[in-house]
């Protein structure tokens, strides 16, 4: 089974992840966060893409999380692997 949904759904919450830590890096203001957020996926048609692709498959996600192979593990690992720096970059201090 391929795991496409899987794989856009981590890339899509790992993209609002990112946003979210923008959004709060100068502390927590729900609404002002939540509109910030809501005015990139209105305006960013690239963020937009990969929030909506990740929701819309999401209820084949448990099936093919269950047929997961050894090889498809490490493919969401990589994928995974690829927004560790930037995470890390928006949690730090100088960021």
């Amino acid at each position: 089974m391929e795991i496409v949904d899987t794989k856009e759904l981590l890339i899509g919450v790992n993209e609002l992840a990112l946003e979210i830590i923008k959004q709060t890096k100068d502390g927590l203001q729900i609404g002002q966060d939540l509109a910030s957020i809501f005015a990139r996926f209105q305006n960013d048609p690239v963020f937009a893409e990969k929030l909506t692709v990740a929701v819309k498959g999401i209820s084949n996600v448990s099936a093919e999380i269950k047929d997961l192979s050894v090889q498809e593990g490490i493919e969401l690992a990589s994928i995974q692997l690829q927004y560790i720096p930037e995470i890390f970059k928006l949690l730090s201090k100088e960021a």
